[in-house]
């Protein structure tokens, strides 16, 4: 999988607030809440030679795909992302699932589920998990932390479980391969992530480090009482961003196998990428204590710490998006604060995540000005707070 460190289309509020989280320096999960819709344009350099390849149109529990037109040497297709709580209770070992689910769980020549090593490490570290979300989430965050990305090494889920490192091929497939060892349905996810200038970028997302712009490859999960969600073994649990292009799901009919899968595609050597729309409602409202390295979810229990956001206005209601946010921490023994300063995106919204009850200090910046706000945050709520420059 190629991957390259240029600029990238998105953009995202940054919030690394280890100071201010409950859990202290303790990375974590960033958990998520809102919409992110993207509308691109992807026209072909030389279409008559190399035309965009068909992308499909697919949806699942959080993830909607749909090309709204499409001619010789163009394609306008919309991604939006849901990220929604994941309202799952199916209880754990998975039991009673249809005939048409057992490629899903069964063994392949990259995914060896069915090794003694990768069943033994699936039964360690599923074991007391109380449903399928959590079981889920145990080997998420499991190979998220045993596993560094490495390339070139061997991609298949044995040798990326032995060596811990692989790319994101071997985050996937090592993943699909405990969770199908564990009895939960899992499938490989063939993509790319939209290229930046050049091909790809490397940005920091909620406080996550992320690559984007490259052939991709990422998992698809199903929930027996919710249904299939996607997960990024690098970044995300139960959600993608809508910078995640799908070209087609293993086993999965509706997203059929391109006649020439690699050189049809031809997205790295020409092809453009034009925003139309890049409506990015997300939020940080949430922090769990698991894995050791920052990755960003979705909610699957309930609030566990405070969480403050709200739009930013000026004084006749109009959103602000050009300004900083400073997020300042207790004062020390000389009555000194430390600030951390964060970029709004284009939507105007700023949200603080992983509070203790109590009253927080921050400072909003717009051009050389600074005021300076008080806002109390609740453990356990998650409180809106539109702010008036």
């Amino acid at each position: 999988m190629k991957r390259s460190t240029t600029k990238c289309l998105a953009v995202l509020l940054v919030l690394g607030l280890v100071s201010l989280m409950a859990g202290a320096a303790n990375a974590g999960t960033r958990v998520m809440s809102g919409t992110h819709k993207v509308i691109l344009d992807i026209v072909a350099a030389d279409w008559e030679k190399h035309p965009v390849e068909n992308i499909p149109n697919y949806s699942n529990k959080t993830y909607r795909q749909q090309v709204l037109q499409k001619d010789e040497f163009s394609t306008r297709v919309l991604i939006e992302v849901k990220m929604e709580p994941l309202r799952s209770n199916a209880s754990f070992p998975v039991s009673g699932l249809p005939g048409s689910f057992r490629e899903f769980v069964s063994p392949e020549k990259m995914i060896q589920s069915n090794n003694p090593s990768i069943v033994s490490k699936a039964r360690q570290i599923t074991s007391g998990a109380r449903n399928v979300a959590d079981a889920v989430e145990r080997i998420s965050n499991w190979v998220h932390d045993h596993v560094t990305y490495t390339i070139p090494v061997p991609q298949d889920a044995l040798n990326v479980y032995r060596s811990g490192r692989g790319s994101c091929q071997g985050y996937t497939r090592l993943t699909i391969a405990l969770c199908r060892a564990a009895g939960i349905p899992a499938r490989y996810a063939h993509g790319y992530l939209v290229p930046g200038e050049n091909w790809g970028a490397r940005v920091e997302r909620f406080g996550v480090k992320t690559h984007g712009g490259g052939y991709h490859a990422w998992i698809e999960i199903y929930y027996p009482d919710v249904g299939w969600c996607f997960t990024d073994g690098e970044y995300t649990k139960n959600y993608v961003d809508p910078y995640h292009i799908i070209r087609w799901i293993d086993g999965e009919r509706s997203t059929p196998v391109p006649r020439n899968p690699v050189e049809n595609l031809n997205a790295d050597t020409g092809n453009t990428y034009t925003k139309v729309e890049d409506n990015n409602l997300a939020k940080w409202v949430d922090y769990y204590p698991g894995p050791k390295k920052d990755i960003l979810g979705l909610p699957i229990r309930s609030q566990q710490t405070g969480a403050v956001w709200g739009y930013l206005k000026d004084s006749r209601g109009r959103t602000i998006t050009d300004a900083k946010l400073v997020v300042w921490g207790k004062p020390d023994a000389h009555g000194s604060r430390k600030g951390k300063v964060l970029s709004l995106p284009d939507s105007g919204i700023w949200s603080i995540a992983g509070l203790n009850t109590g009253t927080h200090m921050i400072s909003i910046k717009v051009g050389g000005k600074r005021k300076d706000f008080d806002i109390e945050a609740r453990r356990g709520r998650i409180i809106r707070k539109d702010i008036v420059y």
